[in-house]
């Protein structure tokens, strides 16, 4: 391919580091877009996409470990209502104002991820029984914790319905 001059190897290298800067580039692309699409953009918890493919492999864990996990549901209660009286910016603030609330309960191994709207999914790994009481305690200080829309407005009460399953027992 010719002769090798000071001339040429410089030209190689500096290709060599155009096309590293480009690969790295694109792998760095690669891995925000991974990152974004299972992340909800409005509380930056984990989503159905996320939760989609972790679940089975969380689950697969607890039973190689022989031991329990629960899966709850929550919906906010009358979250419509909010939106239609008080407006969809500061039903956006209520729906961070619950998430905010959850996140402080959480123990380590729980995962919340939003499914959409006003719904989410609470993984747990402990067996039904204590799932549930962490879960209407949860309900509870939840509650405890009204959201004002704005500065002198009367407090709003944001709770939650849930339902909960466990494996081994469901």
């Amino acid at each position: 391919y010719g002769t090798a001059t000071v001339g040429n190897q410089i030209q190689r290298l500096v290709l060599l580091a155009m096309v590293t800067g480009i690969a790295a580039t694109i792998v760095y692309r690669m891995q925000r877009l991974v990152d974004l699409s299972g992340t909800d953009g409005l509380t930056g918890l984990p989503n159905r996409t996320w939760l989609a493919h972790r679940f089975p492999t969380m689950l697969d864990a607890t039973r190689g470990q022989g031991g329990s996990l629960s899966i709850c549901l929550l919906n906010l209660d009358h979250f419509k209502r909010i939106n239609d009286e008080i407006g969809h910016q500061a039903g956006d603030r209520a729906l961070r104002h619950a998430v905010d609330a959850l996140r402080e309960q959480l123990d380590e191994g729980d995962f919340l991820a939003r499914l959409g709207g006003e719904e989410f999914a609470l993984l747990m790994p402990l067996p039904i029984g204590r799932a549930w009481e962490r879960l209407d305690s949860m309900r509870r200080t939840t509650a405890s914790h009204p959201f004002l829309a704005d500065p002198g407005a009367d407090p709003i009460r944001v709770t939650f319905s849930a339902g909960i399953a466990g494996w081994p027992q469901d």
